[in-house]
């Protein structure tokens, strides 16, 4: 929906993919909106239908009737939807890109994921209170985002999301990487996991990751369906793969 993109800098209220959510921006706290605020409705010859205000676009008709839901913007009116579950849905090609987290504090946030992890600052959006952090050989846009909030953090163990997990292609990456958590004060554990060696720790906000290096395919043996919490010996299992890999 390009064409109704706000002019932000002078409405500082919503976004157009729906970010923003409880973040300072330009000294002011927005409030929570991940939907597209359009402007009056058009009539239906636009090819889009008009609901209480709000545009909805066919893609996003059709998007809620393969994903089941009562409406892609969030309109109950929208009918003749299937039921939750009732359709199966299968994507060739899915992989997730990026990260998004909120942290409360986001200059420490950035040093402490270009000192410690080596993240590049890919774009740093002071009218947001946001950054975008590139990973060390990625050729990715970005495969971190930041974003300031003034939110306080749930309790740990809370619904939402437990870690990210980042990947090496060396194993002694994990022990600079873990040299480098130790020295941050932020590693919180270690754990061989049968297919995967894992490093694990937190950001200043709290926000829990794992840094991890898979075994070859072939090395996964009984592993292979099973998520298992075994103790690791780093240095060991650099002995044991840090050559062959």
């Amino acid at each position: 929906m390009r064409e109704y993109r706000e002019n932000v800098a002078a409405k500082p209220k919503r976004c157009d993919h729906g970010v923003w959510p409880d973040l300072v921006f330009g000294g002011r706290e927005t409030g929570v909106d991940h939907q597209v605020e359009a402007p009056p409705a058009r009539s239906e010859s636009s090819g889009r239908k008009a609901r209480r205000g709000r545009l909805v676009s066919e893609a996003d008709l059709e998007a809620g009737r393969l994903l089941g839901r009562e409406g892609a913007a969030g309109d109950d009116e929208i009918r003749n939807l299937p039921a939750r579950g009732s359709v199966s849905l299968v994507v060739p090609s899915l992989n997730l890109n990026h990260a998004v987290l909120f942290v409360s504090n986001l200059e420490e946030a950035i040093r402490f994921y270009t000192e410690v992890l080596g993240f590049a600052v890919a774009a740093h959006e002071d009218r947001m209170n946001a950054a975008f952090l590139r990973a060390e050989g990625s050729a990715n846009h970005h495969d971190l985002g930041l974003f300031q909030t003034p939110a306080p953090k749930p309790p740990r163990g809370s619904v939402g999301l437990y870690h990210l997990a980042w990947q090496v292609d060396e194993i002694e990456d994990l022990a600079t990487i873990r040299d480098a958590l130790v020295a941050a004060g932020s590693l919180n554990g270690q754990s061989h996991h049968g297919a995967t060696v894992s490093l694990y720790g937190a950001d200043p906000s709290g926000n829990e990751f794992e840094v991890m290096w898979m075994l070859p395919r072939d090395a996964w043996d009984e592993y292979e369906d099973k998520g298992v919490v075994m103790p690791l010996d780093l240095e060991a299992e650099i002995e044991r793969w840090g050559a062959k890999t």
